[in-house]
């Protein structure tokens, strides 16, 4: 993938990758220029996979974050959790929802 030049363009080729079930190969320098644009390509996916509202907020914000850091000299980064990916458990999910299959760890509050 050449360097793109705005988050619309990462947003677009992100979602075709998605929609067809096929990696998408990158290089160092394909990505968003800044963190800003990085939320900017988040805002734009988040639209697209999600509408214009979740299934339990109704608001158009995400309901749940997924958010780590690498180290702590590092600041935080955030993603949204799309509402087709949420489920109290005991859960299910089918496999074909997902490109691929892999195990996370993960912690979760619900406040």
């Amino acid at each position: 993938m050449a360097a793109m030049n705005t988050p619309a363009d990462i947003a677009a080729l992100l979602l075709h990758a998605y929609r067809q079930r096929q990696p998408l190969v990158v290089g160092a320098d394909s990505g968003p220029a800044s963190a800003e644009d990085a939320y900017a390509v988040q805002q734009a996916v988040w639209r697209a996979m999600a509408g214009d509202h979740s299934l339990e907020n109704r608001s158009g914000r995400p309901s749940a974050w997924k958010v780590g850091t690498p180290n702590r000299a590092t600041p935080p980064l955030a993603a949204p959790i799309f509402p087709q990916r949420l489920a109290a458990s005991p859960a299910r999910f089918p496999g074909e929802m997902f490109f691929g299959l892999g195990i996370e760890a993960e912690i979760a509050f619900r406040f």
